[in-house]
């Protein structure tokens, strides 16, 4: 497969280059990202939960994200 997805990737990769250096900028991950897009949906749908459940269920839900975008692409 090509370029696999780890998660580590910037959500928002920005690439500056001015003369002779280059700036290529960091901040949240994809999976962090992810994360952050699954406590919102959470926050909407679910009923009462604890933090600590909520942060559990966003992470495995952004880490299935992950998974399933390394597969292979079914036709």
């Amino acid at each position: 497969m090509g370029n696999t997805i780890t998660g580590d990737e910037p959500a928002f990769p920005v690439d500056i280059r001015r003369d002779n250096w280059a700036w290529i900028g960091g901040g949240m991950t994809l999976r962090q990202y992810y994360i952050g897009q699954a406590i919102a949906g959470l926050c909407s749908k679910e009923g009462p939960i604890s933090s600590r459940d909520m942060a559990a269920r966003a992470v495995a839900i952004a880490d299935a994200t992950i998974e399933a975008l390394n597969k292979p692409k079914v036709s």
